[in-house]
C-alpha cells in the first residue's frame, strides 16, 4: 500500500527533525519524488517489511547530547484517535491565555474534531515542541487535513509547496487573528495563527471545495488536553541514558487500508537516538538474517553521516513486528559497540500489553 502521503502529512506538523520512526523506506523515496517540498522535516527511516535501504535524510540528524535536554516530567496522554461527532465535543475546555514552552509527553493530548469522515487514516504524533494530527482517506487521494499546534515560542514547519501565491487575512480563531495561505499547484491551503500567547498554530487542507469554512471550523475547535493519559499497545524498557521523546500512533477508522502501527522514540544516549516501532505481526518479519538470544531476528548495521552507524532490528514479541531503528555518532558518552547493544536490547524487550486493533484497550503508557 501507498504510505507517501501519509508521510507529506507527517512532515507538515514538526519543525525540527525527530527520531524516526520505523515503515518502508521505500515509500519514503517515493514521497520525496512525488512531493518534492514535503520533506526533511520528519524523515521516517527502516523498513519494517523489506530490507532497510537508508538515504542521507534519514540519517541527517543533529539531536544534540541528551544531558542537554531536560527530562520531561512524569505522568501520563492519549494516542489513539476517535472517530469524533461533527459537532465539537472539546468545547467545554477552555483555550488557554498561555502554553508551556515544552509539552509533557505523556500528557498532552490533542482533541481534533470536525474532520470529514471520508478521510479515515489518523495519525497523531507528540514531541516537546509540538502536536501534530494528519487525516487521509484511502480511496480519496487528493484530499488530507493535517493540523500542528506549537507549544510557546516554537517554530513550526510552515512549507507546504514550492511557493505562497496568495496571502489574505484570515478569520477570528477564538479571539485571535489568523493569515490564510494559498500555495501553488495541488498543495492546499494554509491557515496560521496562534492559539494562545506566542503558541502557533496551523492547518493545512488539500483537495476540499470550501477549504477557508472548513479549516476554520477545526481550528475553532481543536483542543489540547494537558492532563490526559499516554496509552500505547506495548511496553519497553527504556533506554538507559535515553530520553523520551516522541509518540506517534497511526489508525484506520474504516477497519480496511494500512495497519495500525505505533512508536517511541528516545534521544540519546550520547548524541543517539532509539526508536521502537510495532505493527501487528500479519505475514511475519521477513526472512531473519539473525539469532538474538534464541529470538529470529533480522539486524543491519549501515555507516551513516558525520562518521555514524545506523543500526536496524526487526524482531517478533508475540502476535507484534517490532522495528527498532537506532543511528549512532561517535561521542565520550557511549562507545558504538555498546550503542548497538543497547540498541538491540531495547527493541527485544517490547512486549504487547493491549489490543492493537482496539485503541480504547491499550493502557498507560510507564517506561519500564
Amino acid at each position: 500500500m501507498d504510505e507517501s502521503r501519509t508521510r507529506a502529512l507527517l512532515t507538515r506538523v514538526v519543525s525540527e527533525a525527530p527520531p524516526p520512526a520505523a515503515v518502508d523506506i521505500d515509500r519514503i523515496i517515493e514521497l520525496a519524488r512525488a512531493r518534492e517540498r514535503d520533506r526533511a522535516r520528519w524523515v521516517i527511516a527502516a523498513a519494517a517489511a523489506v530490507a532497510v535501504v537508508v538515504t542521507l535524510a534519514v540519517t541527517a540528524l543533529t539531536l544534540g547530547n541528551s544531558a542537554d535536554r531536560a527530562a520531561p516530567p512524569a505522568g501520563p496522554m492519549k494516542l489513539p484517535i476517535q472517530k469524533l461527532p461533527a459537532e465539537n465535543p472539546h468545547a467545554n475546555i477552555p483555550v488557554p491565555s498561555s502554553v508551556p514552552a515544552r509539552f509533557d509527553l505523556l500528557r498532552s493530548e490533542l482533541l481534533v474534531s470536525g474532520v470529514p469522515d471520508e478521510l479515515s487514516e489518523r495519525g497523531t504524533q507528540v514531541r516537546f515542541t509540538t502536536l501534530g494530527f494528519y487525516a487521509i482517506g484511502r480511496s480519496t487521494s487528493s484530499k488530507d487535513v493535517s493540523i500542528t499546534m506549537g507549544a510557546r515560542n516554537a517554530k513550526l514547519n510552515r512549507e507546504v509547496g514550492n511557493k505562497i501565491v496568495k496571502s489574505v487575512p484570515g478569520p477570528s480563531i477564538n479571539g485571535h487573528p489568523s493569515t490564510w495561505n494559498r500555495w501553488d499547484g495541488e498543495f492546499g491551503w494554509q491557515l496560521l495563527w496562534n492559539w494562545a500567547a506566542d503558541a502557533p498554530a496551523q492547518v493545512t487542507i488539500r483537495g476540499f471545495p470550501d477549504p477557508e469554512q472548513l479549516a476554520a471550523k477545526i481550528a475553532a475547535a481543536v483542543r489540547v488536553n494537558f492532563t490526559g493519559h499516554a496509552r500505547l499497545p506495548f511496553s519497553v524498557r527504556s533506554p538507559e541514558g535515553g530520553l523520551l521523546s516522541e509518540f506517534q500512533a497511526t489508525v484506520e477508522l474504516s477497519g480496511r487500508g494500512r495497519e495500525p502501527s505505533a512508536t517511541t522514540a528516545f534521544a540519546g544516549p550520547g548524541r543517539g537516538f532509539i526508536s521502537i516501532n510495532t505493527n501487528p505481526l500479519g505475514t511475519g518479519i521477513g526472512k531473519p538474517d539473525s539469532t538474538y538470544e534464541d529470538r529470529p531476528a533480522r539486524i543491519s548495521s549501515i555507516p551513516s553521516i558525520n562518521d555514524g552507524t545506523f543500526t536496524t532490528m526487526i524482531v517478533a514479541a508475540g502476535d507484534l513486528k517490532v522495528t527498532g531503528t537506532c543511528n549512532y555518532t561517535p561521542n565520550p558518552t557511549i562507545t558504538l559497540e555498546d550503542f548497538k547493544k543497547l540498541c538491540l536490547s531495547t527493541t527485544a524487550s517490547v512486549q504487547r500489553v493491549g489490543n492493537f486493533e482496539n485503541a480504547s484497550d491499550w493502557p498507560i503508557f510507564t517506561p519500564r
